[in-house]
């Protein structure tokens, strides 16, 4: 049996929540929710909490960096 690293995992994934995007990236935490919260890196609050970020825009964020 093949072992799945977690950026593969995640990779086929449209959106990743910050957790996630930290998972994938080694992007701290901070970082993430203050680029969320700026405007910087553009997701869609579900609730009151919870985020998710395209898979798309966080390429975008990465790449601007």
């Amino acid at each position: 049996m093949r072992s799945v690293n977690v950026a593969e995992k995640l990779a086929d994934r449209l959106a990743l929540n910050p957790q996630e995007i930290v998972a994938m990236t080694g992007v701290g935490r901070n970082t993430i929710y203050a680029a969320l919260v700026i405007g910087e890196l553009r997701g869609k609050r579900i609730g009151v909490k919870k985020w998710i970020v395209p898979v798309d825009e966080i390429k975008r964020w990465l790449s601007e960096g």
